[in-house]
């Protein structure tokens, strides 16, 4: 209100599911139906907490700094990487882009599955440190964001959708034009359009991954796909995502916070009940 935005009514629906999920493991816990119930209840807590963190950081990028592009980019130099360079070496590769772009996306899904295993195979606490590292690390990617709003690689070394089109999406390039409509045009209506991720630095994809793989890590037999898939998202954020290299090592960081801070936040929950 503050900043005068305005919210298209429709973007609600998209808020209803992960709402109803929540408020519905709530009751189906209170029916005795603790694990099923209480994996609906987390599951509805991150995707609903996950959507409310959109709104927010597009109110951070109307008082965001300009592009640091390339400060970021000089950034991945002093560290011996080279951004394009890796672009125009991948960029053959159709079918490569398209798994990473499978796996990048399954960051949808997943949070969802690997809660759902935790409480399958007694570890309901650990979805409960799943959650609050997820948040933590939300809210620190969040408050770097502001500092740091990048247009991404693919838009600040001026490649085109259809030098790539193994990745099967818009969205490298479709964050650094809304950043610029809201930050400098002044654009105050949000609409489903604008839903999408618009950190860079830290990358909150490679502190998920990291988040996801260390929880499910422990779970038997399926632990270990899931860690190898994460890493492999946390490396497929680098051209999907896209991010530049010190992105990742930064989300590296928020994601290790998060988890060291999950254990006070879920500590502190249970000495409240």
């Amino acid at each position: 209100m503050l900043l005068r935005f305005t919210i298209d009514p429709d973007i609600f629906l998209y808020a209803l599911w992960p709402a109803w999920l929540w408020l519905g493991g709530i009751l189906v816990k209170r029916v005795g139906h603790t694990s099923i119930g209480g994996a609906a209840e987390v599951a509805g807590l991150v995707y609903a907490g996950a959507f409310a963190f959109i709104f927010g950081i597009l109110c951070l990028t109307a008082i965001a700094t300009s592009d640091q592009d390339a400060a970021l980019h000089r950034a991945d130099l002093a560290l011996g990487f080279d951004w394009r360079a890796f672009a125009d070496w991948i960029r053959p590769y159709n079918l490569t882009q398209s798994i990473l772009t499978a796996v990048y996306r399954s960051l949808v899904w997943q949070s969802a599955a690997i809660i759902a295993l935790l409480f399958a195979a007694g570890r309901g606490q650990r979805a409960w440190r799943l959650a609050a590292a997820w948040f933590a690390s939300l809210l620190l990617c969040s408050a770097f964001y502001p500092f740091f709003p990048a247009q991404g690689p693919m838009v600040y070394f001026h490649f085109q959708e259809a030098q790539f089109p193994g990745l099967l999406s818009d969205s490298p390039w479709r964050f650094g034009p809304i950043i610029h409509a809201v930050r400098d045009q002044g654009l105050r209506h949000i609409e489903p359009v604008l839903l999408t991720g618009l950190i860079t630095f830290p990358s909150f994809h490679v502190a998920a991954a990291l988040i996801l793989g260390w929880a499910a890590g422990p779970v038997r037999y399926v632990g270990p796909v899931f860690v190898v898939l994460n890493a492999l998202m946390g490396v497929s954020a680098i051209i999907c995502g896209p991010h530049y290299l010190v992105d990742i090592i930064a989300g590296i960081g928020a994601g290790l916070a998060g988890i060291v801070l999950s254990k006070y936040i879920v500590a502190f929950r249970i000495k409240a009940e």
